[in-house]
């Protein structure tokens, strides 16, 4: 199974994860919905931000790594991690309304 899994934020806009990252040292994470373009071999996402504010905007696959950012993109391992505080996932939700 190659999909991506759904997050639904607390507003209840669903969202694909396409990429996470973790910075273990600082604790931040950061959920890539959009590749948004590629400069240069760099990949520009946008999406959600867990840091010291949790918030929307633009990062770079680049600007992580050069952190030490932990980085993940491939669908199957996507799925295992949990979705931003708050949110949840897409198939969670949907088994719910089903029982």
């Amino acid at each position: 199974m190659n999909t991506y899994p759904v997050f639904r934020s607390p507003d209840g806009t669903d969202y694909s994860c396409l990429f996470h990252a973790c910075h273990p040292q600082s604790g931040w994470e950061w959920y890539g919905f959009e590749l948004a373009e590629t400069e240069d071999g760099v990949n520009i996402y946008f999406g959600y931000v867990m840091g010291d504010e949790n918030e929307f905007g633009y990062f770079s696959d680049k600007e992580i790594a050069d952190v030490g950012g932990h980085i993940t993109t491939d669908p199957d391992d996507l799925r295992e991690i949990l979705p931003p505080i708050d949110w949840t996932k897409k198939e969670d939700d949907d088994a719910k309304e089903n029982d």
